[in-house]
C-alpha cells in the first residue's frame, strides 16, 4: 500500500516549507483571485465604518492651508526661506543651519520665530482677502 509520502526527503521542515510556498503561489495565481482582485478597503486601508466624506473635507482643508503657506513664502527673504524649509519643515538641527548661514544656533531660533510670525501674518492676510 502506497502512503503518498515521498521517501527521498532529507529535511522534512524544508520540504513542508516548500510545499506550503507552492500551494500559496497556486492560490494567488488562481483565476478566482485574479478576477476578483483586492477589495477597495484593502487597497486604501479603510475600515467599513470610516467616513469618506469627512476624510475628503479634511484633505481639502489641508491642501488649502498648504497652498496659502506656499504663497506666503513670498514674504520671506532667502535666509528666512532656508530656515523655514530646512529647520522648520525638514527639522534639520539648528547647529547645521547656523553653520550654513554663518550665525549662532540662538540666532537660528530667533529667525525661526520671525519666520513663523511673518508666515502667520501673511496667511491671515491672504485668508482675510480671499474671504472678501
Amino acid at each position: 500500500m502506497k502512503s503518498g509520502l515521498p521517501t527521498n526527503v532529507v529535511n522534512w521542515e524544508a520540504f513542508l516549507v516548500k510545499a506550503v510556498k507552492r500551494k500559496a503561489q497556486d492560490i494567488v495565481k488562481s483565476a478566482a483571485v485574479r478576477r476578483a482582485g483586492p477589495s477597495l478597503d484593502d487597497l486604501h486601508g479603510r475600515t467599513a465604518d470610516s467616513d469618506v466624506g469627512e476624510e475628503v473635507a479634511e484633505r481639502v482643508d489641508l491642501e488649502q492651508q498648504i497652498s496659502r503657506m506656499r504663497a506666503s513664502l513670498d514674504v520671506l527673504n532667502e535666509r528666512q526661506r532656508l530656515v523655514a524649509v530646512e529647520h522648520i519643515g525638514l527639522e534639520r538641527p539648528r547647529a547645521e543651519i547656523a553653520a550654513q548661514l554663518g550665525v549662532t544656533p540662538a540666532r537660528v531660533s530667533q529667525m525661526k520665530l520671525e519666520v513663523l510670525k511673518l508666515l502667520r501674518d501673511a496667511m491671515d492676510g491672504r485668508r482675510t482677502n480671499d474671504e472678501r
